[in-house]
């Protein structure tokens, strides 16, 4: 399929089912049938890209102004489906979002936010909250492993919970290599709650106690 804008990122749900979108201009695209064929959404907001979750037959759909939902039938699929916002207190400066399951992320310039999906699933429930040091936005990533385990990074300072955000461990890459900014850090990557790998420019460092040592 020909795209306007870069793919930046992607929801697999299965082998035949997938959803792309790129970073800007509300690009969002899904697949039924292994990505042979791509379908667009007609009406996805179109400012700045912070995340998406899949939760049941529902869409979540974060940018930089807000939070979006809306259902979709991967077996009746619709390319113009009746998209709502979600009032969430405080969606403000808002950069990296992500979920699992019932849970959503919400990575802010001043916080890291734990929302569980209530049953009309346009409900969020703040779960856990705290609060982050940032000064290069750009730099702001968040990803969920489960409803338990979270990992996000701002500046050169990695946060890792394996409680759902009841408590953090913060570690500062600089103390292994003084050298690194925050620009260097590239990739997050969870293989357990305990296993992780972060890499980037002349970069891989590793995890086996969730980020303690």
């Amino acid at each position: 399929q020909n795209a306007e804008l870069t793919i930046y990122d992607g929801k697999i749900i299965d082998e035949s089912k997938s959803i792309v979108t790129s970073y800007s201009g509300g690009f969002v695209f899904f697949s039924i049938n292994g990505g042979l064929d791509y379908n667009a959404f007609a009406n996805i907001p179109s400012e700045i890209y912070c995340g998406m979750h899949i939760y049941n037959n529902y869409v979540y759909y974060a940018n930089r102004q807000g939070l979006y939902y809306f259902a979709f039938n991967w077996s009746n699929p619709t390319t113009n489906p009746s998209i709502s916002y979600i009032n969430v207190d405080n969606y403000t400066n808002v950069f990296s979002v992500d979920g699992f399951n019932n849970r959503i992320f919400i990575l802010k310039s001043t916080s890291i936010d734990v929302y569980s999906i209530g049953t009309d699933y346009n409900d969020l429930i703040k779960e856990n909250s705290i609060s982050i040091s940032n000064i290069d936005n750009s730099t702001l990533k968040i990803k969920g492993f489960n409803e338990d385990v979270i990992i996000a990074k701002s500046d050169t300072n990695i946060y890792y919970t394996v409680d759902g955000g009841f408590n953090w461990n913060i570690f500062n890459i600089t103390t292994l290599i003084p050298s690194i900014t925050a620009q260097d850090i590239k990739t997050i990557n969870i293989h357990d709650e305990n296993r992780s790998v972060i890499s980037g420019n002349k970069l891989f460092i590793y995890s086996f106690d969730g980020f303690q040592n």
